[in-house]
């Protein structure tokens, strides 16, 4: 695996391979060997890991010849939620999302068990591969239709947005990233210069959940360039991995990964973040093709995560029909300065949740979350982005 492309992020401390399947097994029932052979029964031999794994499971190429078959393997759950984030995602985003079909489990239930997906293989190849491919295009063109494509992910979850009216809905998710947020401020916290800011966001959390205009989403648990799959020679993004995790959220808390495609770690000077020197035309084609994306509504749909019964969802998509009926449009205007800031505390909660703890915030909610000190590799991440939040 040494000569793989993604052995430079190895290099940089940001991705190993081999590191990051030892960890996913560490506290699984079945082994990595178990499971591949579980594959080869699914999918026939070879079973090859795909180069870029994601933190919550194991994923392999199996069968070979022109359409192989993805088998991947993630910590049991709730498998009724699992399949019905895959399809409100699909539904939302369309063949970007692949269509996954659960074929079976291993191990216990309760006890580091492993539930099976297979999927066919989606076209392209992940992003961070894709940044070592020769092209006739040049690079800059090719994040130029990659963040054109982003835009249009954001712009397909702001104009189907999830139904939510409970109170409690809204309440616990905000309950949960007011509880990170004071970690992250508190004493054992990041360094001091992000607490008047960590602080400003704690209290601009209420506005943000229960705003009457601002929309719930479908939003991806770990949308970065590790879930992004792109083809190799224009750089326009063919997939959208991994939704199985998916919550539904007010929307800007994924814009993180807008500042993924943004930038890169520079080897040269020990990993840290860079951006493009293309960032800012980049980041304005992002928002106007966002905007422009988002002047034309789509009708919310029935399914949903938001754990709303059938009669409040038939009411929100009645609400939906008379808006779209009376010419209306839910998009964005970026000149309204209530949304932008709404956008912007989203945007930087996700990311200081994001990058603010050892490991990601947004995972497992009954983790423990340990603030990163200023010599974690994350810190310069998590520098960087807040850096290019607050000027804009």
């Amino acid at each position: 695996m040494a000569s793989h492309p993604a052995a430079h992020y190895a290099n940089l401390g940001v991705y190993s391979l081999d590191d990051n399947i030892r960890k996913f097994f560490a506290d699984k029932t079945s082994t990595r060997e178990e499971c591949d052979k579980r594959a080869a029964e699914l999918g026939g031999e070879p079973v090859l890991p795909v180069p870029v794994q994601g933190a919550s499971s194991y994923t392999v190429m199996t069968g070979g010849g022109p359409k192989p078959i993805i088998v991947q393997f993630r910590a049991r759950r709730f498998r009724v939620v699992e399949e019905l984030a895959i399809e409100v995602a699909r539904m939302v985003h369309g063949s970007v999302v692949p269509e996954y079909v659960h074929s079976g489990h291993m191990g216990k239930y309760d006890s580091g068990g492993l539930a099976i997906y297979t999927m066919d293989t989606l076209p392209g190849v992940n992003y961070i591969l894709n940044r070592h491919i020769p092209s006739l295009t040049s690079a800059a063109a090719k994040r130029m239709n990659t963040v054109s494509d982003l835009a249009g992910i954001f712009a397909a979850a702001w104009n189907m947005p999830q139904p939510v009216t409970k109170p409690a809905i809204r309440k616990s998710p905000l309950d949960r990233y007011t509880h990170k947020l004071r970690l992250l401020a508190s004493r054992s916290g990041l360094p001091r210069r992000f607490t008047c800011k960590l602080h400003s966001l704690e209290r601009a959390l209420p506005s943000l959940f229960f705003s009457k205009h601002h929309p719930f989403v479908l939003s991806h648990p770990n949308l970065n360039i590790t879930n992004l799959l792109v083809y190799p020679h224009t750089g326009h993004i063919t997939g959208v991995p991994n939704w199985q995790d998916a919550r539904v959220l007010p929307f800007g808390f994924g814009l993180v990964a807008l500042e993924d495609v943004l930038g890169y770690h520079d080897s040269s000077s020990g990993g840290c973040w860079q951006y493009f020197e293309d960032a800012g035309r980049l980041r304005k084609r992002f928002w106007d093709v966002f905007e422009r994306l988002t002047t034309r509504p789509r009708r919310i749909r029935s399914r949903s995560l938001s754990s709303e019964s059938d009669s409040e969802r038939s009411r929100s998509r009645s609400r939906s029909k008379s808006r779209l009926s009376s010419g209306s449009s839910s998009g964005v205007r970026l000149r309204d300065t209530r949304t932008w800031e709404l956008i912007q505390v989203a945007r930087l909660v996700g990311i200081f949740v994001k990058f603010g703890f050892l490991h990601d915030g947004d995972g497992d909610e009954d983790g423990e979350f340990v603030p990163i000190d200023e010599d974690s590799a994350r810190m310069s991440c998590l520098d960087a982005f807040v850096n290019a939040a607050l000027e804009g």
